[in-house]
């Protein structure tokens, strides 16, 4: 019985502490995003926005920058 209670105590927090990481990341990743687009030129947001779609995230478009 005691074990019982313990392992749903236990499925619960894991479950909550999860979910609080996975949304930690993803506002992180949001703001980075956001940072970074902010910080480019007009022209270098144009070709961001067509790297996109073609050729991936916003992270290897800046890893291409000079």
């Amino acid at each position: 019985m005691f074990w019982t209670g313990f392992a749903i105590g236990f499925a619960i927090g894991f479950a909550v502490c999860l979910a609080i990481g996975l949304a930690w990341h993803f506002i992180r990743e949001r703001r980075q995003r956001l940072a970074f687009i902010e910080s480019l030129s007009p022209a270098q947001r144009e070709r961001l926005a067509n790297f996109e779609p073609a050729k991936g995230d916003w992270r290897s478009f800046r890893d291409s920058l000079p």
